[in-house]
């Protein structure tokens, strides 16, 4: 079966009889019209994360479920604002041992990182009637999820409750985060390295990343792969920067005292501007791995 030529939900529920990692008939519904339109949503993901949850998926890892959603928190809503929808879209793929989280640029193009939580990590879940969906682990740290359909919430307490409830005799091994993988070969990474010590794969720096926005607003975005939001962001900067030089040379030329003119937007530029961009590049360079090279997930994989 050539994954990417499937066209119709209904055309991936028949093939039961094929030897597929995946769980079709429970991961795709159609019997209403918000299932059907809801079952065609995840299709479209799904064609994007097939190759690298092919490559992914351990001897005997069956996926039972899968949704998307934005991870986010009230301070990255506060302080980064609608940009974190750009880098926080998840696809959560969900395995009979794992949650794999494919960041996603859209639902038709994959982004740059991957996680995994592993359900011995988890104590609890919980959702609420505005679309969040909150995963509780052992140190009682949360991390949330918006945007995630009201359908997949209520499936996913009843399949996610009894398996927690026997991975629970676990929690003195558990990990009270996300889990950071190598983009390449999968290997959990702690901390954020320059390369992973098991394929050699480099990855980019969240210092890096701060630095080049602290240069420009827009540098460490297309640093991280996000090259229109970062031009854009990049080519606003360029326009007020040249509108003030501009007016520093008229004030100049008309001989005023241009020392105080200088002195404020200088320091609300540089140590505000750049330094709140600096920040945020900083901190969603370590959202995740990203690798410092393309990475190929379709080779060696038909379907």
């Amino acid at each position: 079966m050539n994954f990417k030529n499937i066209k119709h939900v209904k055309n991936l529920i028949e093939t039961k009889g094929e030897l597929n990692p995946y769980d079709f008939e429970n991961i795709f519904k159609l019997d209403s019209f918000g299932a059907r339109r809801l079952s065609k949503r995840k299709l479209k993901i799904l064609k994007v994360i097939n190759p690298t949850v092919k490559k992914m998926l351990k001897d005997g890892e069956n996926v039972y479920y899968m949704t998307d959603g934005i991870r986010t928190s009230n301070m990255e809503n506060l302080f980064i604002g609608w940009i974190l929808y750009y880098y926080n879209h998840m696809a959560f793929v969900f395995t009979s041992e794992r949650v794999i989280l494919f960041h996603l640029k859209s639902k038709k193009k994959k982004g740059a990182y991957i996680c995994e939580i592993r359900y011995t990590d988890i104590k609890s879940i919980h959702s609420n009637l505005f679309g969040n969906f909150t995963l509780k682990f052992h140190n009682d740290k949360n991390i949330s999820f918006k945007k995630v359909p009201r359908q997949d919430r209520k499936y996913l307490k009843e399949f996610l409750n009894p398996i927690l409830e026997q991975a629970i005799s676990n929690a003195a091994t558990a990990i009270a985060d996300i889990r950071n993988l190598c983009p390449r070969c999968f290997n959990y990474i702690t901390d954020y390295p320059s390369l992973c010590s098991n394929c050699s794969c480099k990855f980019k720096s969240p210092v890096v990343a701060g630095y080049l926005s602290l240069i420009s607003p827009g540098l460490g975005n297309i640093y991280l792969g996000s090259k229109t939001l970062g031009f854009m962001e990049l080519i606003f900067m360029i326009i007020i920067w040249a509108g003030l030089i501009t007016g520093i040379v008229k004030e100049y030329q008309r001989g005023s005292n241009i020392s105080l003119f200088l002195f404020v937007p200088i320091m609300v530029f540089i140590f505000v501007l750049h330094g709140i961009d600096a920040l945020k590049s900083r901190y969603l360079a370590r959202k995740g791995i990203f690798p410092n090279e393309k990475i190929n997930y379709d080779k060696d994989i038909n379907n």
